[in-house]
């Protein structure tokens, strides 16, 4: 159902002599059913762990009509807060590492994840006193209403909604989320203790994959190593990563179809010609799989064999951040990142024009903008203004300069306290700038 039939619904409602609580629980019954059947049809269609995260936030988003949603992680020991997923709309400033979070200046994601209770600030100016920290930070970064549920019973985090301005009285979306996010972080943690032991020498054990996709297509196992110019079919390349990316999990015959070629139309007999392209992908790599198991087909479609541990390039980009992010001294922390950021380089199987692949990209360089936000973040903090410009300017040579590169220029010389700079890069660059990135800058440059 899309957005025009629902609003012909309410508009019929409301035009009754119905009660306006009930229409709005009919108008949230049918919204939430059609929501989660969407939910369904976009995580099955997930390839990373942090894709599929990135579908629920991202319907949750859609579903409150908020802001942004995100998932924080919670250390109440260090009571360090740190935002891990995050979708926004294009004009809300993003929140993931362009602040540090400390749990006393957020008493009430504290108190809620302490409790294991839902928080529902409907309206910050209200509930908040303007002079204390915590209203003062959401002000600043846009926030003037909050949804949030704990997604662990461990008191490890909560799941929210920036500016939700639908359906404020339900948090059943938000348990969802919380439910995919426990579960795929729980995977994720588990592919991480029993996956991978690759080193950086690349000895691999057995049943072990590594798949690289930065720069070109490349598997490596134990047996050895093929590169793309090896298999040199576009369509048994992305045939071969897609499957290797879903981790034993299988995709229809006719998803993989449709995932493969760009006009499946054009095919006479396209079941035929996709199990001819397993077989030959299969006999390319069939020298690094001496036991003839990598592949299986069966009637919920193709899979990679469940027996193989698989670890991308991704993976261990992530390992890295996860270690960096462990390091309570900030100095150390800020090493660990761009340690993982020397790692990540060029962009994913650039040979390739795909939607799918498009997909996956999109997945690595959300991550990576992450990691170099929590960086340059790090870096004005530890008032290290020289070296920001610097990784500003090397960050520009392979990728387009974004707003949040051209804040955080503007920071680095506000703190060297060259104000007279920092406000002529504001005035140039003031329709690259995201409204709220504008508004922190000009309320910090006339202050």
């Amino acid at each position: 159902m899309n957005t025009k039939d629902m609003k012909k619904i309410e508009q019929a409602l409301n035009s009754s002599n119905i009660d306006s609580n009930i229409v709005d629980e009919i108008m949230y019954d049918i919204q939430f059913e059609t929501t989660v059947s969407t939910l369904e049809a976009r995580l099955r269609g997930g390839y990373e762990f942090e894709e599929i995260i990135a579908d629920a936030l991202g319907t949750t988003m859609d579903f409150y009509d908020a802001d942004c949603a995100m998932v924080i992680s919670v250390d109440m020991q260090l009571q360090l807060a740190k935002c891990l997923y995050e979708a926004h709309r294009e004009d809300f400033m993003p929140i993931c590492g362009t602040q540090p979070m400390y749990l006393n200046e957020y008493p009430e994601i504290q108190q809620a994840v302490a409790q294991m209770g839902p928080l529902t600030i409907l309206d910050v100016l209200s509930m908040l006193p303007t002079e204390s920290k915590s209203y003062k930070r959401m002000e600043a970064i846009g926030i003037r209403s909050v949804m949030a549920l704990p997604y662990s019973k461990r008191n490890t985090g909560v799941v929210a909604v920036i500016n939700p301005r639908k359906f404020t009285a339900y948090n059943s979306m938000l348990q969802i989320l919380s439910y995919v996010t426990v579960a795929e972080i729980n995977e994720m943690n588990l592919m991480n203790v029993g996956g991978s032991s690759i080193q950086e020498e690349n000895q691999l054990a057995k049943n072990e994959i590594y798949l690289k996709l930065l720069n070109g297509f490349e598997i490596q196992t134990k047996e050895g190593v093929i590169t793309e110019a090896s298999i040199g079919r576009k369509q048994e390349i992305l045939f071969l990563t897609l499957l290797l990316m879903q981790r034993g999990r299988a995709i229809s015959e006719d998803a993989l179809i449709h995932l493969v070629w760009d006009d499946p139309s054009q095919l006479i007999d396209p079941s035929k010609t996709l199990k001819n392209l397993g077989y030959t992908a299969k006999r390319k790599v069939a020298h690094l799989f001496p036991e003839n198991g990598l592949l299986q087909i069966n009637k919920t479609g193709y899979a990679i064999s469940r027996k193989y541990t698989i670890t991308t390039d991704f993976d261990l980009f992530v390992r890295k951040t996860r270690d960096a992010e462990g390091m309570t001294n900030p100095e150390v922390r800020l090493e660990k990142y761009m340690e993982a950021l020397d790692g990540f380089t060029g962009v994913v199987l650039p040979n390739l024009d795909n939607l799918a692949i498009k997909r996956i990209a999109d997945v690595y360089e959300q991550k990576r903008i992450s990691v170099q936000n929590e960086c340059l973040s790090l870096m004005y903090h530890l008032e290290q203004y020289d070296r920001m410009r610097e990784f500003i300017n090397m960050i520009s040579i392979s990728r387009n300069r974004g707003s949040t590169l051209y804040y955080w220029e503007i920071m680095a010389f506000y703190g060297q306290k060259k104000t007279e700079q920092a406000r002529m890069l504001l005035q140039e660059n003031m329709e690259r700038l995201t409204p709220e990135h504008s508004k922190v800058l000009k309320e910090l440059l006339t202050s």
